[in-house]
């Protein structure tokens, strides 16, 4: 038994254990849920934080674009654009507007390259203004950068001319590679009007590297990153990536999910595993289509939480090493009376009533005094129980004793009782086969009568004509004589096949050997030979089964059932329209099903008597003969097995033959 005090130690130890770690999972669940709802809030609102000032630079070019647009349009002359003298004039108007061009390169510190350009299809030569800022710092004119063979360019590093000509609208190109700057650029241009036809466009380029050190300069714990991709989700900043993959083809679409969420919010964040990582990405899309994402990892994000659980754990196993010290010291000093009870207890529990509690432990000043006080009462009530208890006893062993006597002497009797049921059951019995015999042979007797009578009949016939051997009876044909010979051959033939009915009735089928053979060929070969003996009968036969169906039953009986069944239906053959006999065979968990479906219409009462061999049907003008009583007793006593008649789908008289296979030894 273990000792109270470890018990006392273990509960209380159970107690705390499951109350620091209530506690402790509540606050770490608490303390989770708010970091990531926190984290996430912060991610996003870094990434809308981006995204504005992004935004910002963006719309700075654009408005100083569209300024200089507006300064052009105000102030060009649409005459002298139309007009005859148009080269003379672009030359006055180029040293009038080239100090707006280097105006907003000057004070755009985010523009590489201002442009004014004409389409050529409307100027007799290429008219530009070009400024550009290089290294940084120097800003010069540059219309040296456009030539007039790359004007009628289809191609897409000319989207910045041709689109917002065709549109009518400002518009931000995708990265293109720029051959005199010898750097990807990014290109905001509007188109210039006049007389409300688009004749050139105003822009300005800005270097793709300058939003990549934007996008990259922004620090997400610690080994986070910020990407920027477009509205088609290609690369425009990324610190792995280049700029001509495309966010759905990377890593044979590996960021496919991540692609379609960020097409279907405008910001908002997504969980998600790359390249065995877990990570957190928060995006924001700009008003152009563009997104900034910033993407940190999990493990990053949850940092302060790993840190609360580990201050947990320390708290937690220093408080239950604290708790064992105390514990244990405590429940010395309270379990030492309990345990010196509970051996005196023990000591009557293992039957010694004699032994009283020391009283030192009944005058111990709490509850233990009292329980022991509370034990010492019972030990003498037992005590005195137990003593009754024995005498009691001993009463009830005798009144056993004498219950036990009168159980032998009814056990007795009852047996002298069932000995004299059984014999009256015997008795009854052999009264019922009896009767049964007796039916069965007043049966045969009308059975044989009618090919007896009509055997001495045709007899008496040929006996008359034929008394006077010496004279020559005329009149007398050989038809006649015939049909009187087939008279007496069909009614013996009649009278030999109920003996040898009567014979299968009395044969135990012990002689009978088991063989395997082809079922469906041997049913065919059976009703084709009876059928082509009797051609009177109109009757035609289907069978539908497997060919190969090897059964293992004694074959002359399979046999002699197939004959009886063919009979049967012959007799009422020349009484009904239907002549088609349907068999059906197969094999199921190990037993053969053969389905005979006669043409004999279904009739009420058949299910409960069509085996009596006295049974009365409308189709034979009398019994049904001995061929289903037979054929059950076949099926029965010599197939082990059982048949069952239903009525089929065309309303006749269906038998259902369940047969086991035996296995051969």
């Amino acid at each position: 038994m273990h000792k109270t005090s470890t018990m006392i130690i273990a509960v209380i130890g159970l107690f705390v254990i499951i109350s620091l770690s209530t506690i402790g999972f509540i606050t770490l669940s608490t303390a989770s849920k708010a970091l990531k709802i926190e984290a996430s809030n912060r991610l996003e609102t870094l990434a809308q934080q981006k995204s504005a000032e992004l935004e910002t630079r963006l719309l700075t070019i654009e408005s100083a674009v569209r300024n200089l647009r507006t300064t052009v349009e105000l102030s060009i002359d649409e005459k002298a654009f139309w007009g005859i003298d148009q080269s003379d004039y672009f030359k006055s108007y180029d040293a009038y507007i080239e100090p707006y061009v280097h105006h907003v390169i000057n004070h755009t510190p985010s523009i590489n390259t201002s442009y004014i350009v004409f389409d050529p299809k409307f100027t007799d030569t290429l008219t530009r203004v070009v400024y550009q800022r290089q290294d940084g710092m120097t800003i010069q004119r540059a219309d040296h950068l456009l030539i007039l063979e790359e004007m009628a360019s289809n191609e897409s590093h000319m989207d910045w001319l041709r689109l917002p000509i065709l549109k009518k609208e400002g518009l931000w190109t995708d990265p293109y590679y720029d051959y005199f700057l010898e750097e990807y650029i990014i290109t905001y241009s509007e188109p210039l009007l006049v007389d409300g036809h688009p004749v050139g466009v105003v822009g300005a380029n800005i270097l793709l590297k300058d939003f990549e050190q934007f996008t990259l300069d922004i620090n997400i714990y610690s080994t986070g990153y910020a990407f920027l991709i477009n509205k088609n989700h290609d690369i425009l900043a990324h610190p792995t990536f280049s700029i001509d993959e495309n966010m759905r083809t990377i890593y044979n679409g590996l960021l496919v999910p991540i692609s379609n969420y960020i097409s279907l919010y405008e910001h908002g964040t997504y969980q998600y595993t790359y390249l065995d990582q877990e990570k957190i990405m928060a995006f924001d899309r700009l008003y152009n289509g563009w997104t900034i994402g910033i993407a940190p990892p999990i493990s990053e994000v949850n940092s302060g939480l790993i840190k609360t659980r580990r201050s947990y754990y320390t708290v937690f196993i220093t408080c239950i090493i604290i708790f064992l010290f105390i514990a244990s010291f405590a429940s010395k000093l309270l379990s030492s009376p309990i345990e010196r009870l509970s051996a005196a207890v023990t000591t009557i529990g293992n039957g010694n009533f004699d032994a009283p509690i020391n009283k030192e432990l009944t005058n111990y000043p709490s509850e233990v005094g009292l329980l022991a006080t509370t034990i010492e009462e019972m030990r003498l009530q037992q005590k005195d129980s137990f003593e009754r208890l024995l005498h009691h006893n001993d009463l009830l062993d005798q009144e056993v004793a004498k219950r036990t006597k009168d159980l032998l002497d009814t056990n007795q009797k009852l047996e002298t009782t069932i000995r004299s049921l059984e014999n009256a059951q015997k008795t009854i019995v052999e009264m019922h086969e009896q009767e049964a015999i007796h039916d069965l042979i007043s049966h045969l007797a009308n059975k044989l009568s009618t090919p007896t009578m009509t055997s001495i009949t045709a007899a008496s016939y040929l006996l008359t004509q034929t008394e006077n051997k010496d004279t020559t009876i005329k009149g007398l044909e050989a038809e006649q004589v015939n049909q009187s010979a087939m008279l007496i051959y069909n009614s013996q033939s009649a009278v030999k096949r109920i003996l040898d009915s009567l014979k299968q009735l009395i044969s135990s089928y012990s002689d009978e050997v088991s063989r395997y053979f082809p079922i469906r060929a041997h049913i065919n070969h059976t009703l084709k030979n009876e059928l082509s003996e009797h051609t009177d009968y109109n009757l035609t036969y289907r069978i539908e089964g497997d060919d190969q169906l090897m059964v293992y039953l004694p074959m002359d009986l399979t046999f002699k059932l197939i004959s009886n069944f063919i009979h049967h239906s012959m007799r009422a053959a020349n009484l009904f329209e239907s002549s088609d006999i349907n068999v059906k065979i197969y094999m199921k968990n190990k037993t053969l099903h053969l389905e005979y479906d006669d043409i004999i219409p279904w009739q009420s009462g058949m299910k409960e008597h069509i085996f009596n061999p006295y049974y009365q049907a409308d189709f034979t003008n009398g019994s049904s003969g001995l061929e289903l009583y037979l054929i059950k007793h076949i099926v029965i006593k010599a197939f082990n097995g059982r048949i069952t008649p239903y009525q089929t789908a065309n309303k006749t008289l269906g038998f259902h033959l369940e047969i086991p296979q035996e296995e051969n030894s």
